[in-house]
């Protein structure tokens, strides 16, 4: 008989589960570790945190903020720019034999970023500009100022140069050295004339 009432109960409430009504009245029991609760047929979930962690959107959750997603930067254009080796020069202050071997290695970066776009884009000027620098490197070989002027007719070459220049690395040297050096564009290449 105590079978018969569990079987029935057990029966009564895989019907009520499944939408079906029950032929005998079910006991209301409490669950156990053998009888998990039943959730509302509905499914409805009235609890609205729960509601924000089942994927809902910002505008189903008005107490929460909507996440948008952050812009990228515009990529760093110096980022692949090539550095020579680092290197001591062992003098009080570079020499002008140090500065030409630096901007020989920035060169060809140089000339990609500033002046090959400007003559592309059809800018009329003369086929070589000068571009006047000024630059202060630490001992450690950092750039801590760099001022660029000149390169006339050609609009913002001289920013771009001045720029890159910021970036530059140098020998080191047991004081604060102040260079003063063009550096000359032609249509065929950009090149260094001379140091000051």
């Amino acid at each position: 008989m105590l079978v018969r009432h569990a079987l029935v109960a057990a029966l009564s409430w895989t019907l009520v589960a499944c939408g079906g009504s029950p032929s005998t009245p079910a006991t209301p029991s409490t669950p156990t570790d053998e009888s998990p609760a039943l959730s509302p047929a509905s499914g409805a979930n009235d609890d609205p945190a729960a509601a924000s962690t089942q994927g809902g959107t910002a505008s189903d959750n008005p107490g929460q903020p909507a996440k948008a997603a952050a812009p990228e930067p515009p990529p760093d254009p110096y980022a692949n720019m090539p550095h020579p080796p680092d290197t001591d020069s062992g003098r009080f202050q570079l020499s002008a034999d140090d500065v030409r071997a630096v901007v020989e290695a920035y060169r060809p970066h140089l000339r990609e970023l500033c002046w090959t776009p400007r003559v592309n884009n059809g800018e009329k000027g003369p086929d070589t500009v000068r571009v006047a620098m000024q630059v202060e490197v630490s001992k450690e070989g950092q750039v801590r100022t760099a001022q660029a002027s000149g390169g006339q007719p050609y609009e913002g070459l001289a920013g771009c140069v001045e720029e890159h220049a910021k970036r530059w690395h140098f020998p080191k040297a047991k004081q604060v050295s102040t260079l003063m050096f063009p550096v000359v564009f032609n249509r065929g290449e950009s090149k260094l004339i001379r140091v000051e």
